[in-house]
């Protein structure tokens, strides 16, 4: 339910049961096949740098692989495409012990219970990653694995009182809205009603979620160290993690160990921890999470990012609050519970973006609503470095306003009841958002961008923006018949020659010559993204037929595929 794309069915995993990471891996490629995506991927390629261009709009971005060497790629727009987490974090303690006897792993790199047989194993942290790791070793381990944490995190239950399952209270737009009466709504469409709702109702929502806090003490035995110390919801927001009862079964069985306590020093077997104690340890498991890492970056683009110690604030999380129109971030600065279908929409919402269906507005405005939602989120979210990221508990919200500024109904659902009750998303709320035919407005990019995507793996993210940019089906994914028409680079004699064959009568085209109001509007707040001189697609195609002139394959040559040309009188050059 959580793991699925648009128009692309999860059907190798039966309903309502968790994908394994080799299943969610195997789905992803099979839908990088089923849209196409595969030839514009070049694999095995690690991106070093990316800076803007001295002299021109546009970037240059560095690129290394080993069949190719280093080399430098141009494009005009560079999408983001990393993902959240790929650099593994470990604390300073554990990262070069000068005389343990023992292994110290990232929890990233504990891949097979083999490595804990017959061990002493310790596993730093408590939430998800935690939890699994010291589960798995706690099977082969010479003794009961011991989880040692500095603060302990609420978990959640697969299913609430045994029979309601999570995502019924967590992702849906009733649940969502008793997160935002007791936090405050999120300054974005906000009515002024439930800022009125917030002050009146949150004492008796304070105590409706300390009941929820102790149903899930109850149901997942948080007694004691594993107490939480902070407030539910902002916890979950950070901290999110679903569990089975498979770790609570192990605790109380004597199977797992558990101590709240940081440590100090690491010994030759052992580990010194700040109560005075010492905990036998040979393989030491640190589930620590995850780094960002924007050196790619250099210090001037990341000065106008302006990069804070919480992390990266972004307009829609997309794109920068006050900088150039020519950098997106697609699933890289974003942090929720259904990251693919949320990813899927930024992919569109910037693809529409390029094809000039969505104006943001102008900087001031753009830096205006961040300043705001900076001043919400730091009001009752947990200090950490994905702060600005995080769109956990106000997911359906931040879907809608994608939505909204789409132009496309953020309703989903067949009926208003089933919209309040049901979650968000569900397989097959955002079908058809992707349109399975390319329109003339959305492919007029395609000539004149060479986009670069940076990823990891086969990154959800970019397999999304991909089928926005690229695909809609295996049989469909070649270029477009459109093109951008850009003289601004080219020599005088090339203008002369084009304005030759412009001044030429062709046949007449139902099209209207003349740009639509939503597109100048657009271009006058992009004139870098949108040039001003353009052929529209059937006038481009007449032009073909009746004088010859191939400009679609020239603009296109960067690509392999010639594409079909067809007309409406069944012509084709």
């Amino acid at each position: 339910q959580l793991f699925e794309f648009p128009d692309c069915p999860f059907e190798s995993v039966a309903w309502g049961t968790l994908p394994s990471g080799p299943e969610t891996q195997a789905y992803i490629e099979s839908f990088a096949e089923r849209f196409g995506l595969l030839a514009h991927i070049e694999f095995e390629t690690r991106v070093v740098g990316a800076r803007r261009k001295a002299a021109s709009r546009g970037w240059l971005v560095e690129v290394s692989s080993a069949s190719e060497g280093t080399r430098s790629v141009e494009c005009d727009f560079l999408v983001v495409a990393t993902g959240m987490f790929s650099y593994p974090f470990l604390p300073q303690v554990f990262a070069k012990p000068a005389h343990f006897a023992g292994t110290i792993v990232h929890s990233s790199q504990f891949q097979d219970v083999e490595m804990a047989r017959g061990k002493h194993v310790v596993v730093v942290g408590s939430a998800k990653s935690a939890i699994d790791c010291a589960a798995a070793a706690a099977t082969v381990a010479a003794s009961p694995p011991t989880l040692l944490f500095r603060r302990a995190h609420w978990a959640v239950p697969l299913r609430i009182f045994g029979f309601i399952p999570f995502q019924y209270i967590f992702y849906s737009r009733l649940g969502q809205l008793l997160v935002s009466l007791y936090v405050g709504p999120i300054p974005i469409h906000r009515p002024r009603a439930l800022d009125c709702a917030h002050r009146v109702l949150w004492p008796v929502l304070w105590l409706a979620f300390r009941l929820v806090e102790l149903i899930f003490a109850v149901q997942r035995n948080l007694w004691g160290a594993r107490w939480p110390k902070t407030d539910l919801v902002p916890d979950v927001h950070a901290f999110a993690h679903v569990t089975d009862t498979v770790f609570c079964d192990l605790c109380s069985a004597g199977k797992i160990a558990t101590k709240r306590g940081a440590t100090l020093a690491v010994r030759e077997r052992s580990l010194d921890v700040d109560d005075g104690t010492a905990v036998p340890a040979d393989l030491v498991i640190c589930a620590t999470g995850f780094a960002k890492d924007y050196s790619y970056f250099p210090s001037q683009v990341l000065d106008a990012l302006d990069l804070q110690s919480d992390g990266l604030w972004l307009y829609r999380n997309v794109l920068p609050a006050a900088y150039g129109l020519d950098l997106a971030f697609v699933g890289a600065e974003l942090s929720c519970g259904s990251n693919i279908q949320v990813q899927a929409v930024q992919a569109e919402y910037v693809a529409r973006l390029l094809a000039g269906a969505v104006a943001p507005p102008d900087p001031e405005a753009r830096a205006q609503e961040v300043d705001a939602v900076k001043t919400w989120k730091r009001a009752w979210m947990i200090d950490k470095s994905t702060r600005a990221a995080t769109v956990f508990s106000h997911q359906i919200q931040y879907l809608d306003t994608l939505m909204r500024d789409m132009g496309l109904p953020a309703q989903r659902k067949s009926n208003c009841f089933l919209d309040a009750f049901l979650p968000y998303p569900q397989p097959g709320d955002y079908d058809g958002i992707i349109p399975p035919v390319k329109t003339p407005e959305r492919a007029l990019f395609f000539g004149a961008y060479k986009l670069v995507f940076r990823a990891w793996s086969s990154s959800s993210a970019a397999a999304c923006i991909l089928r926005s940019f690229f695909g809609s089906d295996s049989q469909t994914h070649t270029m477009p018949p459109a093109a951008l028409i850009d003289d601004d680079d080219d020599d005088d004699n090339t203008r002369e020659r084009r304005s030759a064959r412009r001044s030429v009568d062709r046949p007449s085209c139902s099209c209207a010559a003349a740009d639509p109001p939503s597109r100048r509007a657009a271009r006058e707040r992009l004139p870098h993204c949108f040039p001003p001189k353009r052929i529209c697609a059937e006038r481009l195609r007449c032009a073909c037929v009746s004088h010859g002139w191939d400009p679609v394959r020239a603009s296109l040559g960067v690509f392999n595929e010639r594409p079909n040309l067809a007309t409406s009188n069944g012509m084709s050059p």
